[in-house]
C-alpha cells in the first residue's frame, strides 16, 4: 500500500515505520520471553540451593548424631574402664587389708608365744 505523496516518500515511510514496529515488536518479544527463561533459570537455582542447604543442613545432623554417639560409645567405655580399675583396686585394698591382718594374726600369737616361753608359769596357771 503505497499512499503518494507529492514528494513520493510517504508509502516508504510507511513501510519503514511499520518494519520497524514489526522489528521492535519481535524484539520485545524476544526480550519477554528472554526475561521468563532467566526467571525460571533463577527460580530452578533457588530451589537448587534450598535444597543444597537443606542436604547440608541433614548431613551436619547426621555428622552430629554420628559424633553424639561416638561420644557416647567413648564415655560409656571410659565409665566401664573406670569401674574396672575400681573393682580391681577395692580387690587390692581388701586383699592388703587382709594380709595386715593375717600378718596382725601372726604377730600376736608369736607374741603369745615369745610371753609364754618367757613366763611358763602362766601357762601352767592359764
Amino acid at each position: 500500500a503505497v499512499v503518494s505523496t507529492q514528494s513520493g516518500h510517504y508509502g516508504r515511510d510507511i513501510r519503514g515505520h511499520l518494519a520497524r514496529q514489526l522489528v521492535a515488536e519481535m524484539w520485545a518479544e524476544k526480550c519477554a520471553r528472554l526475561e521468563a527463561e532467566l526467571e525460571a533459570q533463577r527460580r530452578a537455582l533457588e530451589e537448587r540451593r534450598k535444597e543444597m542447604e537443606r542436604l547440608r543442613k541433614e548431613q551436619q545432623e547426621q555428622e552430629a548424631e554420628q559424633l553424639r554417639c561416638e561420644l557416647e560409645e567413648e564415655e560409656a567405655a571410659r565409665k566401664k574402664d573406670e569401674e574396672e580399675r575400681k573393682r580391681i583396686e577395692e580387690g587390692r585394698m581388701r586383699e592388703a587389708m587382709m594380709r595386715m591382718e593375717e600378718m596382725e594374726r601372726k604377730r600376736k600369737e608369736e607374741e603369745k608365744i615369745r610371753l609364754e616361753e618367757e613366763n611358763p608359769r602362766k601357762r601352767v596357771a592359764g
